[in-house]
């Protein structure tokens, strides 16, 4: 591990009313180390509940001498973010989801790699999916992040919205991620708008590079997290027939519009074409893929890691390296 990176990099977990998982995430973060500088943006509601998670996380948050910055309940995590990256001072940062396991081994080689190649804006790896069941079986699959290398800014943004993944959890540089939070921001976008937008800059800033390490393992859930702005999460049809979505894809388009504009020098009219094109490419993916989940009949839970393996080509080796990086149970 680079000695170096807690200059180089910072990890910003927003969380909310997840302190079990948050203590789990830091408890696993120590056993690796604390290879980088750590910084909890919390915006937990003070309803009482989960008291034994709270302090314990109060006790390593004081023990690990770690950043910790304590926002309103009802703060959306759009501005919590956008708030908390404005203390950050290294040049790197990455988001982490208080519920997964990003694997700290690929971090460094993810700085690196920027510094190498200014003209990308962001790197992550190998990503794979699991769920625990009721019995305590486990479920495993892989988790789609891509890599998006076109040269121009208008081709890596048709490519990343006909062949979407969530890009939120990569490295990026900070101050690009400051700028792009910023707009977002200012658009007013929730959670669906914000999660797509900041993906959508980032390939129009900068190429996306995907390292050959494992690097994140999520944890998927059956209910979506109880935060600000979270019913549309996980519902793209009743997002679309919403009443804010026409005035919200009027400042989506505007704001892709205006950063196509400036990064290529094309007309208004070529960059309108361009965002117009690849939203009907994002959102024809987005309802096939949602109607699947609705509508066919799923398989269910795999009763062991070791059948899903055998089913994933690749998977068993990354499932080999990540036992090594989970905690024990």
């Amino acid at each position: 591990m680079d000695p170096r990176l807690q200059e180089k990099l910072t990890v910003v977990v927003p969380t909310y009313n997840r302190y079990p998982m948050l203590a789990r995430l830091l408890r696993y973060y120590q056993s690796c180390g604390n290879p980088a500088a750590l910084r909890i943006l919390d915006s937990s509601s003070d309803s009482g509940n989960e008291t034994s998670g709270r302090l314990e996380v109060q006790a390593q948050i004081q023990a690990e001498q770690i950043s910790y910055v304590q926002y309103q309940s009802e703060t959306h995590p759009i501005d919590k973010q956008c708030q908390g990256l404005q203390e950050v001072k290294t040049p790197y940062v990455v988001i982490w989801a208080d519920d997964d396991f990003l694997v700290p081994q690929s971090f460094a080689k993810g700085v690196q790699f920027l510094e190498n190649h200014p003209d990308y804006s962001s790197v992550h790896g190998q990503s794979g999916q699991f769920s625990i069941g009721a019995d305590g079986s486990i479920a495993i699959g892989p988790y789609l992040q891509l890599a998006y290398t076109r040269e121009s800014a208008s081709a890596r943004l048709l490519n990343y919205l006909s062949n979407y993944s969530v890009n939120v959890y990569s490295i990026q540089r900070t101050e690009t991620l400051q700028r792009n939070l910023t707009l977002a921001q200012q658009h007013g976008f929730g959670y669906m708008w914000g999660e797509l937008v900041l993906g959508c800059l980032a390939v129009i800033l900068g190429k996306v590079h995907k390292l050959d390490d494992l690097y994140l393992l999520k944890e998927s859930h059956a209910e979506p997290a109880d935060w600000p702005d979270r019913d549309s999460a996980n519902d793209t049809f009743g997002w679309i027939t919403g009443s804010e979505f026409s005035p919200k894809y009027q400042a989506f388009q505007a704001c892709l519009t205006e950063e196509l504009v400036r990064q290529e020098g094309i007309s208004v009219e070529q960059a309108q074409a361009v965002v117009k094109q690849g939203f009907w490419s994002y959102l024809e993916q987005s309802l096939r893929n949602k109607w699947r989940e609705r509508y066919r009949t799923n398989a269910g839970i795999v009763p062991s890691p070791r059948q899903t393996l055998r089913r994933i080509p690749g998977l068993r080796q990354a499932w080999g390296k990540a036992r090594g990086f989970l905690p024990g149970e």
